[in-house]
């Protein structure tokens, strides 16, 4: 694995973008500690245990961001569950109507 400073790469990125076609993988630095990394593209799937400590590491971000009042970013907290009933209701409010006459031909609010 090869390294390049963000100037390095800011000064000369279609060479280092040449060696990464031919399969080198590049860290970028800023001050000795790394940044970025080069990857070939048909190195676009990671490994599970990359990605799984990719995860823990963003949870451990938001953790330190948001204290003990983080919020919960489960699927399940984050999708509404709408019942058919529901939408229904809310498609049928006079604002709804206005909202889209405009791609109703003949109807007009």
């Amino acid at each position: 694995m090869s390294r390049a400073t963000v100037e390095e790469f800011q000064n000369n990125p279609g060479g280092l973008l040449a060696a990464v076609e031919k399969g080198e993988q590049i860290v970028i630095e800023r001050g000795g500690k790394a940044v970025a990394r080069l990857l070939p593209a048909e190195d676009e799937s990671l490994p599970d245990s990359l990605r799984d400590e990719w995860g823990r590491s963003a949870m451990g971000h938001l953790a330190r961001a948001y204290g003990p009042s983080e919020p919960d970013y489960s699927t399940a907290a984050i999708i509404e569950r709408i019942s058919e009933a529901t939408l229904a209701e809310d498609w049928q409010r006079p604002e709804e109507d206005a909202a889209w006459a405009h791609l109703q031909p003949g109807k007009s609010s």
